[in-house]
């Protein structure tokens, strides 16, 4: 397979690369962590070409730049983001979420916001990582995996020759439309 490589310019808020997290290890005192939406990090992945499971990038808030560094790739944006990809002379166009995109050799995906929400998914085709314990996710407390960081290099399969697909946004989930009643219950950590 062909590699290629993409460079995180800005992580945002709180970049990580989760895929659906842990399974059978809470026994021994490690949780699932995982994606915070894994529906959308389920419908990122299917956009860009990989399993429903594959890791991604989950950012919050916004922030989020990366750049295609010395081939083309294939992503895809869940979420609702706003996004657009700025090209090498700086000509800028406007990218909508719930798509999969082919990003250039030497373009920049900048994700600025995320409207409606708190956080948003970025897949990579055949993005490559090393998982812990069976999974990527990120569990800082047992110094599992990391949050991303500015120069960051991914490495990724060369975006295979293949049409953008796009879906209608799903609705949002209920918390993220507004107020919710949430029942608390401190655990040990409180």
């Amino acid at each position: 397979m062909m590699t290629a490589r993409l460079t995180v310019v800005s992580p945002g808020a709180l970049a990580a690369l989760p895929d659906c997290g842990r399974r059978g290890l809470r026994r021994a005192g490690v949780p699932q962590a995982g994606a915070l939406v894994s529906d959308w990090l389920c419908i990122a992945n299917l956009l860009a070409g990989n399993a429903a499971s594959h890791a991604a990038l989950e950012f919050f808030g916004g922030g989020l730049t990366l750049r295609a560094d010395a081939a083309p790739l294939r992503l895809a944006l869940a979420g609702p983001v706003q996004a657009e990809i700025v090209a090498r002379d700086g000509t800028r166009r406007s990218v909508p979420s719930w798509r999969g995109l082919t990003l250039a050799a030497g373009e920049t995906l900048r994700c600025p916001t995320i409207a409606g929400a708190r956080l948003a998914y970025v897949a990579v085709h055949g993005l490559q990582v090393t998982p812990l314990a069976g999974s990527a996710a990120t569990y800082a407390r047992a110094g599992f995996g990391q949050l991303l960081r500015s120069g960051d290099p991914l490495v990724a399969a060369v975006a295979p020759a293949s049409v953008d697909q796009c879906i209608d946004p799903p609705p949002l989930p209920d918390g993220a439309r507004g107020a919710v009643a949430i029942r608390v219950v401190p655990g040990p950590q409180a």
